[in-house]
């Protein structure tokens, strides 16, 4: 087998058919441990948004419409379209511990949560309030 072939095979991650995205990276080693290919978990129903309707990317400054941290503003650092989630920088936390042993009560960290794609909005980079689609599908924005 050529060189070229079998690397074009191992760079290719192939997903078994009821694949759970989640947070890692597709062929990471956290995802294959919450993804072993032994466990079959239930699928997760996602509503598909095409290409044209989806306008969250990662740099975008968006604003909390929902949750405890409703009405702040954050920076989108990673978008998982699979999921339809949105990662703000620095908001959505919640702490967990990390080193924890039986003499070491551990390092208390923040986590960021994925947020839905509704659960956010733009943000007009001019006036810094929040925006809505003037029509539905195109990209022109109407600050609110």
């Amino acid at each position: 087998m050529r060189l070229s072939a079998l690397l074009a095979l191992a760079s290719k991650a192939t997903l078994r058919p009821h694949y759970r995205y989640g947070m890692s990276r597709p062929g990471s080693l956290s995802d294959k441990r919450k993804n072993p290919p032994w466990s079959r978990r239930r699928p997760v129903v996602v509503e598909p948004i095409s290409d044209e309707d989806w306008h969250l990317f990662c740099g975008d400054t968006v604003e909390i419409l929902e949750g405890k941290d409703a009405g702040k503003q954050g920076k989108v650092v990673q978008v998982i379209r699979q999921r339809n989630w949105v990662v703000l920088e620095g908001l959505n936390t919640h702490y967990r511990y990390v080193g924890r042993t039986k003499d070491h009560r551990g390092t208390m960290i923040p986590s960021e949560a994925p947020l839905l794609h509704h659960q956010v909005k733009l943000v007009d980079p001019v006036d810094r309030q929040a925006q809505r689609p003037l029509v539905k599908g195109l990209l022109t924005l109407e600050s609110t």
